[in-house]
């Protein structure tokens, strides 16, 4: 029998904790979770934001013999613009500065679990300008515990598939002995 499962934590709690991290770090950059808060255009401030794939996929457990039923994998962009500074050579090194501190957190939060994904310019406008974004993505895996409660309630709501067979009790199928060690050493 497996051991219990440890805690798990789905891709939503993952996103929950990069603010407060941020926060801890000293870092007022505003974190927001969610398509809807993606902004294009020139004058627009610095942020992250975090959209979570809207599909994904479930399949195995990532470990066996852990107590796990299974694992899903989800995706995640993360869209990123830093306080520029004007340079054209340095355009980009605040964005780039960002998600590599961004990259920190949920590595560090996850590790094992996460993979890297695509990365690219992401700035609104094609011209080297005000406005350079960063977009980034990476995926999650998490393992589903087994629930004891539905395991219990699928035992409970089980019934035999086939009727009892009167010749023979039930755990009994007639060829039973036993076997009596001795310890003398001979033979």
């Amino acid at each position: 029998m497996g051991r219990l499962a440890a805690p798990t934590s789905p891709l939503s709690a993952l996103l929950e904790r990069v603010g407060p991290i941020f926060s801890k770090a000293g870092d007022a950059t505003p974190i927001l979770i969610g398509k809807g808060h993606l902004e294009h255009g020139i004058g627009a401030g610095p942020r992250v934001v975090l959209v979570p794939d809207t599909k994904g996929k479930w399949g195995p457990p990532p470990k066996q013999n852990a107590g796990y039923l299974a694992g899903v994998t989800s995706g995640c962009m993360v869209y990123v613009r830093g306080a520029e500074s004007g340079g054209d050579a340095t355009r980009f090194a605040a964005a780039e500065a960002l998600a590599q501190r961004v990259i920190n957190v949920v590595h560090h939060l996850a590790p094992g679990r996460t993979t890297g994904g695509p990365w690219g310019d992401d700035s609104p406008v094609s011209v080297e300008a005000f406005g350079a974004d960063l977009a980034f993505g990476f995926t999650y895996t998490w393992p589903v515990p087994t629930d004891p409660v539905i395991l219990a309630a699928i035992a409970a709501a089980l019934t035999p598939t086939s009727a009892e067979d009167p010749m023979r009790p039930n755990g009994d199928a007639g060829t039973t002995f036993t076997i009596e060690p001795t310890t003398n050493g001979s033979r």
